[in-house]
């Protein structure tokens, strides 16, 4: 789990950068002008998404590191059950 988050990122900015380059005509040449008017809108839009995703992961796993610690201070089923 702790490697999606950084492979989430670097994927959303290698396609971010890829956006970047003007797209280019074969017979021309000439930059293609076809970026969206709401194009800052929608990039902020997916920087809160990866944000609220790495913020629950990292409930998630603090959660898990929890019920790890809990479950291995427990005592073993046999010692529960002849009362030790």
């Amino acid at each position: 789990m702790i490697i999606v988050v950084p492979v989430a990122i670097a994927a959303i900015a290698c396609l971010m950068m890829a956006r970047a380059f003007p797209r280019r005509d074969h017979e021309d040449m000439q930059p293609i002008q076809t970026a969206p008017t709401d194009f800052d809108a929608r990039l902020e839009r997916v920087a809160q998404a990866v944000d609220v995703i790495a913020s629950e992961l990292e409930r998630i796993s603090e959660n898990q590191r929890t019920l790890t610690r809990v479950l291995a201070e427990q005592k073993p089923v046999e010692k529960r059950i002849a009362g030790g």
